[in-house]
């Protein structure tokens, strides 16, 4: 069976969320390894887009979104699957053992919170696109 993908817009955030899609009830969408997309314009006129797992600590990489919570879903563009996928291939390994292994493993022993020697650590795994914008009002 070919992989469905899905890309959504939640009422809470500016984000959107892709993934794959696993199943859809009357009430909930299902998604496997959601990552969460941020584009922010600045003054520059360009876009900054930022990329993060949506549920680093889940169990088995699955979310149920309720529908409630959704205003817009739609099948994602072939450009952005191949985004999604490389992201997930390249970072998904870093986010689960950066976050979860080496900061929440190593400091919910000794018992603080990270340390800025962590925090360098991950700001040196972000990565960040620049995308050319307009000044341009869409109406």
């Amino acid at each position: 069976m070919k992989e469905m993908f899905i890309l959504m817009k939640l009422s809470d955030s500016d984000n959107f969320i892709i993934g794959k899609l696993v199943n859809e009830t009357d009430s909930e969408v299902i998604i496997e390894y959601p990552i969460s997309i941020r584009l922010s314009p600045n003054a520059m006129g360009t876009t900054s887009v930022s990329t993060t797992k949506m549920m680093p600590f889940s169990m088995n990489n699955k979310v149920a979104i309720m529908k409630t919570k959704i205003i817009a879903m739609s099948k994602p563009n072939e450009k952005i699957i191949g985004y999604y996928t490389n992201f997930v291939e390249k970072y998904g390994k870093i986010y689960d053992e950066l976050l979860e292994d080496d900061i929440l493993g190593l400091k919910a022993k000794e018992g603080e919170l990270p340390d800025d020697e962590l925090d360098d650590e991950i700001e040196d795994n972000v990565v960040t696109f620049k995308l050319p914008t307009s000044n341009n009002s869409v109406h």
